[in-house]
């Protein structure tokens, strides 16, 4: 599930209180808000905090539009907040730029609050030259060996030791997304190895070792030296996964003729109270069958102190997505996934995964006439994208990615162009962001556990925490 798309969650925090200002003279109301960056940091001993942190004014743009007036300015202030005016209780658009990236906003309230997530320090030097990191232990792994470091929260998989990796191009990453320095002084690497062991044969932390204060530095390298230690269960609960019921509920929105998959994990998440993602402890890709409910007794091991651990499950099928022009197709997800809550390391508590999160239904509309997979459409100077619950219940945000369909040779690639996050279950994409000739389709994702979301409230969470993926037909724009 998480190597479709990143999961949504760019969202949360502590809640920002405005004064709430009344229709003004004219017909118009003030909304006034903030954006500014959720940091997963350490605090030199491991033990993870969440740092807010404006923006520097000059590095961010902000917009704003209303129905189909053109998009206007909006100044950004060096403590996070903007402000503008709109016509009273009118729908608008608000654009957050930074560097390629753009999220849209789109809302009805007088306050609006969203964060960017940031998992490392954001002084931290991004490794871009070939650097090589000699990777040492003293005994033979027993697993899958792993690296992890915080206080740049990022985690090296399938890592050959004892052996050499380039640390700027070792793939998977997870959480900063891109390799950067570490400090001997303010990051901590952990090596650890992952094998199966315990309930349901998953794979997870059976030895672990924190590395001595190592320097990794761009084009020069380091060491890492390990001699992992057999580990003690740390954490042990009843975990509970309803695959089967949820493969059967999510029938409606997966194209016939697809098979449902399933799998869970248990990850150590820095700053789960804005964001889910974190480093993995266990898990079971593929394995927990969509035919059968998991139930058991599981212990494992956490060696991140004082980090909060998040329990999910995902039920899914893979969706073929295939350019015209291309011979082989990609794929994206359709499905649900729960989060919950379990404690934090050395402190754990039952869990029973799923909160219920709202479907979206197949059918799409653009301007209010249903489209097929290769439509050719007229874009106008707005076009309205949208759909309904299909158990007439909204979640409580709608995260929708609009996605470049193109070909390069024989394989079919996907861009996203755009992404918007709304309490509406509609989008309005502006004409100028869908170029003549492009094809297009938009990745709907339904949000259970953001309750103030109605109110402009784009960064606080609450577990249990749900989304559902759904894909629209593809659709092309008029040359």
């Amino acid at each position: 599930m998480r190597a479709a798309l990143a999961l949504v969650f760019a969202l949360a925090g502590c809640q920002l209180v405005f004064p709430l200002d009344g229709p003004g003279d004219g017909g118009t109301d003030l909304v006034q808000g903030r954006w500014l960056q959720d940091v997963a940091i350490e605090d030199g001993s491991g033990i993870p905090g969440l740092q807010e942190v404006p923006f520097s004014p000059d590095e961010v743009k902000l917009t704003v539009a209303f129905a189909d007036t053109p998009a206007m300015p909006i100044d950004y202030n060096t403590d996070g907040t903007f402000s503008f005016t709109r016509p009273a209780d009118a729908r608008y658009r608000l654009a957050l730029f930074h560097g390629g990236d753009v999220v849209e906003l789109q809302s009805s309230a007088d306050t609006i609050v969203y964060s960017t997530k940031r998992f490392g320090r954001l002084d931290a030097t991004i490794v871009d030259q070939n650097t090589p990191v000699a990777i040492a232990v003293g005994t033979t792994p027993i697993g899958t060996p792993a690296i992890a470091t915080t206080g740049v929260w990022m985690r090296i998989g399938n890592v050959a030791a004892p052996g050499t990796l380039d640390w700027r191009t070792t793939q998977p990453r997870n959480l900063l997304g891109v390799a950067t320095e570490v400090s001997p002084d303010r990051d901590h690497v952990y090596y650890l190895e992952y094998a199966p062991d315990g309930a349901l044969r998953s794979d997870q932390i059976v030895r672990s070792h924190l590395v001595e204060p190592v320097a990794i530095t761009n084009g020069i390298g380091g060491s890492i030296t390990a001699a992992p230690a057999v580990t003690s269960p740390n954490c042990s609960f009843q975990f509970k996964a309803p695959a089967a019921d949820e493969a059967t509920r999510i029938l409606p929105i997966v194209p016939a003729g697809l098979s449902i998959s399933a799998d869970w994990n248990v990850q150590a998440s820095p700053i789960a109270s804005v964001d889910p993602a974190g480093i993995e402890i266990a898990s079971q890709h593929g394995g927990a069958t969509a035919a059968t409910d998991v139930t058991a007794s599981l212990a494992m091991f956490s060696p991140f102190p004082e980090t909060e651990l998040v329990a999910s499950m995902s039920t899914f099928a893979k969706v073929p997505v295939k350019h015209p022009e291309a011979l082989d197709a990609t794929a994206l997800i359709v499905g649900t996934t729960h989060f919950d809550k379990i404690g934090t390391t050395g402190s754990c508590m039952d869990t029973s995964v799923g909160n219920g999160v709202g479907l979206v239904d197949p059918e799409f509309e653009l301007d209010d006439v249903i489209v097929s997979d290769g439509d050719v459409i007229t874009r106008g100077a707005v076009t309205e994208l949208d759909w309904d619950p299909i158990d007439a219940t909204a979640d409580d945000v709608y995260d929708v990615r609009l996605v470049e369909i193109t070909a390069s040779g024989p394989s079919t690639l996907l861009f996203e162009r755009r992404r918007y996050l709304t309490t509406h279950d509609s989008i309005l994409i502006a004409g100028e962001d869908l170029l003549p000739g492009r094809r297009y389709l938009a990745v709907v994702a339904g949000i259970r556990g953001m309750p103030a979301a109605g109110s402009g409230d784009f960064r606080t969470l609450a577990y249990p925490l749900g989304q559902s993926l759904q894909v629209s037909p593809s659709f092309a724009i008029q040359p």
